[in-house]
């Protein structure tokens, strides 16, 4: 066996402990992605349960279509705002080589990245659904508060 001359400094502590932390971040962002999907989940579905009955119960006039597109918006954010957050959990199927773990690094930072667009489309179909909920808000107090 040929022997090799190698050069060079073995790398510092610091640049080890950075090494190191990077990949402690790598290997728990998925997990950590899929928590704020799950918290992202349990908000939306708090929050449109609590708007549906408050919708139930309020007196909306009837025959106004753009009323009730206005009542009914928050409601559909919601449930795309879900099904953005659900696909966060869709399980991708890889065809991983064990002798190629750059291809590996490669499959499972294009699946992280996917979850996390998908997350990130999630909140912002929250925070528009949360600024129509307001303007809905608005108009409902506007109607019935104001006379």
């Amino acid at each position: 066996m040929k022997e090799y001359e190698v050069e060079g400094r073995p790398p510092s502590p610091e640049r080890i402990f950075w090494r190191q932390a990077i990949q402690e971040i790598r290997k728990d962002s998925v997990k950590t992605v899929e928590d704020a999907a799950k918290q992202l989940i349990a908000l939306v579905t708090l929050l449109s349960g609590l708007y549906f009955h408050a919708i139930t119960f309020s007196k909306i006039p009837q025959g106004y279509a753009g009323l009730k597109v206005l009542f009914v918006g928050p409601l559909v954010l919601w449930v795309l705002c879900l099904l953005a957050a659900t696909l966060v959990f869709l399980p991708r199927r890889f065809l991983l080589s064990p002798y190629d773990p750059e291809e590996a690094e490669r499959l499972v930072g294009q699946a992280l990245a996917w979850k996390y667009r998908l997350l990130v489309a999630a909140l912002g179909l929250l925070v528009v659904s949360l600024g129509w909920l307001v303007a809905a808000a608005w108009v409902y107090l506007d109607i019935y508060v104001a006379k």
